[in-house]
């Protein structure tokens, strides 16, 4: 299992972090349907899970350290 580079915590998945706008409809009651999720390309990264450390802004990358590639 990977360990993450700043809390040396181990790891079995990243946290895929991505900015954009949702969209969604609001029935109350903590009640949501998605409808569409929009990125705006700030940001797009992968992140620690237990420290929130950024590992990598790439798909590929993310898959190797997981070692799913």
């Amino acid at each position: 299992m990977p360990k993450c580079p700043n809390c040396k915590e181990e790891i079995d998945h990243l946290l895929k972090v991505e900015t954009g706008v949702w969209y969604g409809e609001y029935f109350g009651n903590f009640d949501y349907k998605e409808d569409s999720f929009t990125a705006d390309g700030n940001i797009n990264e992968w992140r620690c899970p237990e420290c929130d450390t950024r590992i990598t802004a790439e798909e590929e990358e993310a898959d190797k350290f997981l070692g799913v590639r």
